[in-house]
């Protein structure tokens, strides 16, 4: 699966018109590509779920957008032990809390 197809298929499954999906594709790379501070909108978060689920496609992305494969945390990490190593500095994923990404790099 190319980046076109994952649009298209985003783009019918949506009903949103596919410069509107390849636009969200483009602020969903910038937002994974900022510094931590602000969690996505509804609708980065959405297309970056959609991207996701699409694991072959999603891993090949991040190897060529980001050099390294960008792990999405959820936002209530309460019950996840590694939310506490985290906090604590000791997970090494450079992950970043209440961001709920591991920034690219």
């Amino acid at each position: 699966m190319d980046v076109q197809q994952v649009l298209e298929e985003y783009s019918r499954r949506e009903s949103v018109p596919i410069e509107e999906a390849k636009n969200l594709l483009d602020e969903t790379v910038a937002y994974l590509t900022r510094e931590a501070g602000e969690n996505p909108t509804s609708a980065v978060d959405k297309m970056w779920h959609w991207l996701i689920l699409n694991t072959k496609f999603y891993a090949e992305f991040c190897a060529l957008q980001f050099g390294k494969f960008i792990h999405h945390f959820p936002s209530d990490t309460s019950n996840l032990l590694a939310s506490a190593e985290c906090d604590a500095g000791r997970c090494g994923l450079r992950c970043t809390h209440c961001n709920n990404v591991e920034q690219a790099a």
